[in-house]
C-alpha cells in the first residue's frame, strides 16, 4: 500500500476514533456503551463496516480482522484490530500503552499477542445475526453523523 493511502487510513481512522469519543462525551442515542477498554472488538467491527460500505475504500484491499491473546491473560482475553494490505488499523491500543490510534505496521504489542487469528472482515460481519446487525449499524450511523468532513482518496 503506498504512503498516501496509509496516511489517508491514518485521517479516517483518527477521525473514527474522535468521533466515537465525542458521542460517548455528549452522550448521544446509539454511542458506544464503553470505550476504549473492552471496545477493541466492536470498534474494529465498526471501522471495518465503514470502510466496506465506501467504494473508494474498495482500493485499500479487503480488511482482515485480527485478534491475539494478551500474553499472561488469566481468561485468554483477546484483542481485536483490522489489517489492510498488511497495514495494523488499532483503534483501541492506548489500554496497553499504545498510541490511541495505530496505523502502519504491527507495533511489539501486537507481535506479543499469542495465538494470533486473522479473519475476512466483510465474512465476520455477515455472520451477525440480525439484531447485532441492527446495533452495528445504528451505532456506526451515530459515529458517522460527526464525519462528513473526511476526505476522500484522490483518483
Amino acid at each position: 500500500m503506498d504512503d498516501s493511502h496509509v496516511q489517508m487510513l491514518q485521517t479516517w481512522a483518527s477521525a473514527f476514533r474522535t468521533a466515537i469519543e465525542v458521542t460517548r462525551a455528549q452522550r448521544i442515542a446509539g454511542a458506544l456503551p464503553y470505550f476504549p477498554e473492552g471496545a477493541c472488538r466492536l470498534t474494529s467491527r465498526l471501522f471495518a463496516q465503514y470502510l466496506a460500505l465506501r467504494s473508494h475504500a474498495a482500493g485499500f484491499g479487503r480488511a482482515q480482522l485480527v485478534s491475539g491473546i494478551l500474553p499472561g491473560s488469566e481468561h485468554a482475553a483477546r484483542h481485536y484490530w483490522l489489517e489492510v494490505d498488511d497495514v495494523v488499523i488499532d483503534l483501541a491500543a492506548d489500554p496497553f500503552g499504545e498510541a490511541p490510534v495505530v496505523v502502519g505496521s504491527r507495533t511489539a504489542f501486537h507481535q506479543s499477542l499469542e495465538s494470533t487469528i486473522a479473519e475476512d472482515a466483510a465474512a465476520s460481519l455477515a455472520t451477525l445475526s440480525a439484531d447485532e446487525a441492527a446495533r452495528l449499524a445504528r451505532q456506526l450511523a451515530t459515529i458517522e453523523s460527526r464525519l462528513s468532513w473526511l476526505p476522500t482518496p484522490a483518483a
